[in-house]
């Protein structure tokens, strides 16, 4: 998965490669936890449409709209959100948030290569942002 930065090549291993990007993930993932005053991402209950996922999400796509995070930075940080347990996640009870970020993790690929089936995800995700900014104090 290519995150903004150096690709791999002549002057850098694959593995060196995929752990500093690793490290960039979970230093900006992080730093959304703490915004929000959330020690550990398992506090971010699954299927839960009161957990502190819908602050996380709409920080992210605030820093995204605000050119803070690359469009692929974007879509990995929706990822890690989506899920905090693949073995108790239940895809039956997913919330709106967690459908957003499941629809923005899959975008890096899609707009790359089927970009109209993906356009309307995006534009879903950005819908919601406008509507829904206040709750993190943003106008």
């Amino acid at each position: 998965m290519h995150i903004s930065g150096q690709k791999p090549g002549k002057d850098i291993d694959q593995k060196h490669w995929t752990v500093q990007n690793e490290d960039r993930i979970k230093v900006h993932f992080n730093m959304y936890l703490s915004e929000f005053k959330v020690t550990s991402h398992y506090l971010l209950i699954d299927n839960d449409p009161y957990s502190k996922k819908e602050f996380v999400f709409l920080a992210i796509v605030r820093d995204y709209v605000n050119y803070h995070i690359s469009f692929d930075m974007f879509c990995v940080l929706l990822g890690e959100l989506w899920m905090t347990s693949e073995k108790s996640y239940d895809f039956t009870k997913e919330t709106k948030i967690e459908e957003m970020c499941h629809f923005g993790f899959e975008l890096q690929w899609y707009m790359r290569n089927d970009p109209e089936r993906s356009a309307g995800w995006l534009t879903e995700i950005l819908e919601y942002y406008k509507k829904n900014k206040t709750k993190i104090g943003e106008k």
